[in-house]
């Protein structure tokens, strides 16, 4: 059996922020419509918008031209993008070939995506698909593989990052925790110079936390996804964590000492100078639909708000951007109806 790596010093939280700010978003997903719909609506309101992609029978991937429409849109309102490489595609297989389809179906994504110069791309570090959920079902926390199984997928994976890391050019690749420890990727992380994407309920649902977790990998922090969990189920509105739980959460993730991948270029000042500022970090409410996406906007807007709390969490503006915020789950609902009929303004 193997078991994964022992940290090897962790980075420490500072308690003053080294990051520039944090960049706030959310996903594509919002209202029931196509992409850009939903950029139309969001990109004025958010730093960043989370583009979830698929292939496959869902296939939801845009055209050339829709991205083209789409950068022009967030350009125009200030806004960037992060993009979630398509899911359970077969990048850890050890099968060569189904390994290879795998890559090849986040490589053309990829290639789709680079002009819209997202803030990362965010990959899974996918164990063989025997070793997946079945669909619906949440994953089970999981400790060990077989000492072969767990050799032979590092290797895969190893050469899947690899591959897709080349291809990102100078927008990092950032692998997101799942069920498993995050350690078993430290080696690749250093190995492929990748960046790290927190996902906090995929963290805490299997035993983790935060301040842990920053510690030991916040040198790589590029991309955060925030969600609450409700009933042993995680991707819910953030309203579900006390605030002061939430404001914590926030303020570590402000403190990461962010300096790689080593493309990733500081905001402002010098690299290494006295006015160096570390890259900024993502922070998306990584929720599906409108109904906890509103209420999700509104809590952090609330949070927000507060002077002590905003510089805490290295936001320059916080009242402008709790406005902003707040604006933004305006407009959805003002919008719903539109795309819902069901649903009546509010």
């Amino acid at each position: 059996m193997s078991s994964a790596p022992s940290a090897a010093d962790p980075a420490p939280v500072g308690s003053i922020p080294p990051v520039s700010r944090l960049l706030f978003g959310t996903t594509s997903y919002v209202v029931p419509a196509d992409l850009l719909p939903n950029v139309r609506l969001l990109a004025p309101f958010v730093d960043d918008i989370e583009v979830v992609l698929f292939e496959g029978d869902s296939s939801n991937l845009p055209t050339r031209a829709v991205v083209a429409e789409m950068g022009r849109i967030a350009s125009d309102a200030g806004c960037g993008f992060s993009i979630h490489l398509p899911l359970d595609v077969g990048i850890g297989e050890l099968d060569p070939a189904a390994r290879r389809r795998g890559q090849d179906v986040c490589l053309r994504v990829i290639d789709l995506t680079l002009g819209l110069e997202p803030h990362a791309y965010v990959v899974h570090p996918e164990l063989p698909l025997v070793y997946h959920p079945a669909l619906g079902e949440p994953p089970e926390p999981l400790d060990c593989l077989p000492a072969e199984i767990h050799a032979g997928w590092q290797a895969a994976l190893s050469e899947s990052l690899g591959r897709l890391r080349v291809e990102t050019g100078p927008y990092p690749l950032a692998v997101e925790n799942l069920q498993f420890t995050y350690a078993w990727v430290k080696l690749l992380l250093e190995q492929h110079d990748l960046g790290v994407t927190m996902d906090v309920g995929h963290l805490l649902l299997h035993g983790g936390e935060v301040a842990g977790h920053v510690r030991e990998f916040g040198e790589r922090l590029t991309v955060v996804h925030m969600h609450g969990i409700v009933e042993g189920r995680d991707h819910r509105e953030i309203g579900s964590f006390a605030r002061p739980e939430l404001v914590e959460m926030l303020k570590t993730i402000a403190a990461a000492p962010t300096s790689k991948p080593v493309w990733s270029k500081p905001s402002g000042g010098q690299p290494d100078g006295p006015g160096a500022r570390r890259p900024e970090v993502v922070v998306s409410l990584e929720v599906f639909g409108w109904k906890p996406t509103v209420p999700s906007l509104r809590v952090l807007a609330d949070v927000l708000e507060g002077a002590r709390v905003s510089e805490a969490v290295g936001v320059l503006d916080g009242r402008g951007a709790a406005r902003r915020l707040r604006s933004g789950a305006d407009a959805i609902m003002r919008a719903l109806p539109t795309w819902d009929p069901a649903v009546e303004e509010t």
